[in-house]
């Protein structure tokens, strides 16, 4: 006898040897038992998680010659043996996909008015029924509506939007569910152990995990890996039968990127690329690492359901050095490396470049956090006195929004200066162009589909540009694309009425539209990174000296006026830089008021 292979040797053969589905199983069995069978089922879900054997099981019971309809058919009777070996007059498997024309519908509905031969009942199994045209469809309408007395139908999909709706409003629906990790494993040790084979669990749950759900998967991939490991299976043999990457490597690459190894990714990826793998398979194992170790800081190691025990712990360890907000910042870096790399011609550059960015990631800090390192710091200026490092480049003039108070001393020696610092206060008109910009590139995607929707051609090439500055009521755009020349610019600067019309639909005010051929895709990265900037900004609004001097909190220190002067001099150079940097090297990230007192 031919081998026969072990997702059909051991395909189930009564409902409860479906794995995973008992919200199907159970629903079956009890309408088999109090008599309340439908004339149509749909069964919808993923691939190989059960939907025609269930069909099959379900044929059995309602036809099973020992007691049928019964919940648990006998499989020894002749009709039970006909339906599992396929030879049944009563029980037909239709393929939709290659019988999915009107004419082959027509014949199904002349021959459902035919009698069952040996079984109760006349069934229908219609696989791939999503494959049926409209035409078929509309045809099989009022069969389903009023079917002979003893014929069911059972439809089998793996796409049921594809059904009419008035087909399916005419069905009972089961929708089929992947099949968890853990029963699958349990399912796969228990055929292992019947045939005599010597594996271990991690084995199991790589290839479950391998399989996405789906236990006929499953099934293939455990007899290939016996084929390639014979009757003793290890892990390192499954991962080479398989061609699956070793866990162990993204543990390895998480602690490069925590301790900023820049050599060490360079040998990293190297040892990737000497392994063989696919690197945009790597990266979606490296995105699913991520994912776990953020549920594990989250939700606790246990909530891990679809990991190997023993990595459990190792996933909670390694998530909390990192903060919720990084370990998605990463993931997105990721992500958007998975979409690049697929039309990257040299991939290894693509690999490496996003790996250096996540060397490089600087920590992210939250406002809370930000709040509580204030408190802290104006707590310590209670208590001493914070020292005042001497900055590198000196200035004799001072910030014109500084406020000097001088407090006379018993000592003339010992002479301080009173005096509180203040952030300056940027220009009025600098920050509403600030808001325009940000407003116009928030809604720009929505200004170009209008005008692709009223002028076509002109949207076309709108789309190709991006907002960079505002100044003077005058929105300055570049292009994507450095193909892209003055004939473009010049439809553009032809349409410039409508387009200030349009700005003034959506913004509320007058903006006329100027085109800059030297700006490049360079630019839009740069306007990217600095608008990422920006944004923190955005949700801290500005105020003139002496409202920042009413709301934020003023700390206290000594400092001698030659002291003051370079704290001055410091600020001074600080604003000639941006406002990110500004708050940063100042103090950590906090703006203070410093309210210098006499000893």
């Amino acid at each position: 006898m031919s081998y026969l292979v072990i997702a059909r040797k051991w395909r189930p053969m009564v409902f409860e040897d479906v794995v995973g589905q008992e919200h199907v199983t159970t629903t079956l069995k009890n309408a088999i038992a109090t008599n309340r069978l439908a004339h149509a089922y749909i069964f919808s879900g993923p691939r190989g998680v059960g939907k025609t054997t269930s069909a099959r099981i379900l044929a059995k019971a309602i036809n099973c010659e020992n007691g049928g309809p019964t919940p648990t058919p006998c499989n020894q009777c002749v009709s039970c043996q006909e339906i599992t070996s396929g030879r049944s007059l009563d029980v037909l498997e239709i393929d939709g996909a290659s019988n999915r024309g009107i004419d082959e519908i027509r014949n199904l509905r002349d021959t459902v008015r035919f009698m069952p031969m040996r079984g109760s009942h006349k069934i229908y199994i219609i696989d791939e029924f999503h494959m049926i045209t409209k035409d078929a469809f509309n045809a099989l309408l009022k069969t389903l509506e009023e079917p002979p007395e003893r014929v069911i139908f059972i439809f089998a999909t793996t796409e049921p939007h594809k059904v009419l709706p008035t087909i399916l409003s005419r069905c009972q629906r089961f929708d089929f569910k992947r099949v968890p990790t853990a029963k699958m494993v349990e399912r796969m040790r228990y055929i292992c152990k019947e045939e005599g084979i010597s594996i271990d669990d991690e084995s199991l749950f790589s290839i479950a995990q391998m399989a996405d759900g789906g236990m006929r998967d499953a099934m293939t991939l455990l007899d290939q890996v016996i084929s390639f490991c014979g009757m003793n299976v290890s892990l390192d043999q499954v991962r080479q039968a398989l061609g699956l990457i070793n866990q162990q490597m993204y543990f390895e690459l998480v602690d490069v990127i925590r301790q900023r190894d820049v050599k060490n990714m360079f040998e990293f990826v190297a040892k990737v690329l000497d392994s063989g793998w696919d690197i945009t398979e790597f990266l979606h194992g490296f995105l699913e690492h991520l994912r776990n170790m953020l549920v594990a800081k989250t939700c606790g190691r246990h909530s891990l359901t679809e990991v190997f025990e023993a990595y459990q712990e190792k996933y909670f360890q390694q998530g909390g050095h990192f903060s919720e907000t990084d370990l998605m910042r990463m993931m997105n870096l990721v992500s958007d490396t998975i979409q690049k790399i697929k039309w990257s011609v040299k991939q290894k550059f693509v690999f490496e470049l996003a790996l250096m960015k996540l060397v490089h990631m600087d920590s992210s800090v939250q406002l809370g956090e930000l709040l509580q390192r204030l408190e802290r710091i104006e707590n310590g200026a209670k208590t001493g006195s914070p020292s005042v490092s001497e900055p590198e480049k000196k200035n004799d003039k001072l910030n014109d929004n500084t406020k000097t108070q001088v407090t006379p001393s018993l000592n003339p020696s010992s002479r301080t200066t009173s005096t509180v610092i203040s952030s300056p206060s940027p220009h009025s008109d600098v920050q509403k162009n600030l808001i325009s910009i940000t407003e116009i590139e928030s809604r720009w995607n929505e200004i170009v589909s209008r005008v692709k929707k009223e002028k076509i051609r002109v949207g076309a090439i709108l789309e190709e540009t991006f907002p960079h500055d505002l100044a003077n009521d005058t929105l300055l755009i570049g292009f994507k694309n450095d193909e892209l020349h003055d004939f473009h610019a010049e439809i553009i600067n032809k349409e410039k009425d409508y387009l200030t019309q349009v700005l003034n639909d959506f913004i509320g005010k007058k903006i006329r539209v100027k085109c800059d051929l030297e700006l490049t895709p360079t630019d839009l990265r740069i306007h990217a990174s600095q608008e990422s900037q920006d944004s923190l900004f955005d949700h801290y609004p500005t105020v003139d000296a002496e409202q920042t001097e009413e709301r934020l909190p003023k700390i206290s220190v000594s400092a001698s006026p030659e002291e003051q002067s370079q704290i001055f001099t410091y600020l001074r150079e600080l604003e000639q830089k941006d406002p990110l940097k500004k708050v940063i090297e100042m103090l950590d990230g906090e703006l203070v008021n410093v309210d210098f007192k006499k000893n």
